[in-house]
């Protein structure tokens, strides 16, 4: 099968959190001062990746989409696809979904390692 530029380009947009099709006025959530949690909020102004987010709270932040996910988080992510995501609710790691029920998903880590999470606890990659 043939890829195009564009085809490639809505596949990364897919998997990887619709990261690239963002727009000013989406509400999403982001990693407030990559401390680990996520936010919800509204992105406020964009310019390529980085984004000005204006939090639900009141609070503002300057990062970029990579941070962020569509509100409502990563539900649509199916076995197989790539996520990130916090080991024991701590540190972010790479790795795989290799199984999902509803919320639940087990997480084949890069490194080798295992663990049974949620998907509020993972982010597309």
């Amino acid at each position: 099968m043939k890829y195009t530029r564009m085809s490639l380009m809505l596949g990364i947009a897919m998997f990887s959190g619709s990261a690239l099709a963002m727009s000013v006025g989406d509400s999403v959530e982001c990693n407030w001062k990559n401390g680990g949690k996520m936010y919800p909020g509204v992105i406020a102004e964009k310019t390529g990746s980085a984004v000005f987010i204006h939090y639900n709270d009141g609070d503002k932040e300057h990062t970029t989409v990579n941070h962020c996910r569509p509100l409502g988080g990563a539900e649509y992510l199916g076995v197989g696809s790539r996520v990130s995501c916090r080991w024991k609710g701590g540190a972010w790691y790479p790795g795989v979904i290799a199984q999902k029920t509803g919320n639940a998903v087990f997480i084949h880590y890069n490194d080798g390692d295992k663990e049974h999470t949620t998907l509020s606890m993972c982010r597309p990659r």
